[in-house]
């Protein structure tokens, strides 16, 4: 389903590596760069939502403060919409700071996917590709590749002829 993303990542991740005679750790450091520099503005817009927070929330206790000790449902619609109302004319959106965790997430969980799976996504082996060199090596790779590289490590080149 999101096979495209990953390969699109691993993509991106190997060719970032060989930029640095492959190795994958410089690789991963230009990734979180540009990761890091593409969300700044959604960054700063988070920032500045937060400030915007801090310096309501006196005003939104002191709305709370005017209606403590009445719990009834009348009481409690009047406290919501005289704070709401107090965010409509500071211009505050409390979902604001949302956004970007909800962007970068999904892309987050999907840089993990290739991290651990650098045979399939990284180097662009098949699946078929990645039993062969399971069955080769021994051992059960679960969901992830990585234990694999160990393997392939410690195994003789003439294993693999």
């Amino acid at each position: 389903m999101l096979d495209w993303l990953y390969e699109l990542l691993g993509t991106m991740l190997s060719w970032f590596s060989s930029l640095f005679a492959g190795k994958y750790v410089f690789g991963l450091l230009i990734y979180a760069l540009l990761f890091k520099v593409l969300f700044l503005p959604f960054s700063i817009k988070q920032q500045k939502n937060s400030i915007k927070q801090a310096k309501l929330k006196p005003k939104e206790m002191a709305i709370r403060r005017k209606y403590a000790g009445r719990n009834d449902q009348v009481t409690m619609q009047k406290v919501n919409q005289e704070i709401q109302e107090l965010y409509q004319k500071e211009g505050y959106n409390p979902l604001g700071g949302c956004l970007p965790l909800l962007i970068q997430l999904p892309l987050l969980m999907a840089l993990y996917n290739v991290v651990i799976n650098p045979l399939k996504y990284i180097c662009g082996l098949s699946d078929d590709a990645v039993l062969q060199i399971q069955a080769i090596v021994g051992g059960n790779s679960g969901r992830s590749t990585m234990g694999l590289l160990n393997k392939i490590n410690a195994t003789p080149f003439e294993a693999f002829k």
